[in-house]
């Protein structure tokens, strides 16, 4: 298993079974997560490339966006920043959505690198 792929399996594990973070450290680990992504297909070229190129552009600069515009506050007063907050966190899955989408079709992740990770081994 390549390593980037085992670090995926790791990132997206936390991101489901620790959902309760800091919204700017679900950010923070959603723009590495994005970084292992773009990273494969750094030195692609061809048609196929251009639109993937394309989608992680765009994607790229939501996160910039997000961090540029998120608040201590969202993880500090529920109350006073809840409609601020619920905004952010709906950002956050639509980036969450476009990039495991990439992960999913371009199968990134396959089944025998997800076992491996949680099973130590091969398919079960």
């Amino acid at each position: 298993m390549k390593s980037s792929s085992y670090i995926l399996v790791m990132a997206f594990n936390k991101m489901v079974y620790e959902p309760d973070d800091t919204l700017y450290a679900r950010l923070n680990l959603l723009y590495f997560i994005f970084d292992w992504v773009k990273a494969r297909f750094f030195f692609e070229d061809g048609k196929d490339a251009e639109e993937i190129h394309k989608e992680l552009n765009e994607i790229e600069k939501k996160l910039k966006e997000l961090r540029k515009n998120y608040r201590f506050i969202y993880d500090q007063d529920f109350e006073l920043s809840h409609k601020a907050r619920l905004k952010f966190e709906q950002e956050l899955d639509e980036i969450r959505f476009r990039i495991i989408n990439i992960v999913e079709n371009f199968e990134l992740l396959d089944e025998s690198v997800v076992s491996e990770f949680f099973f130590g081994g091969s398919k079960r």
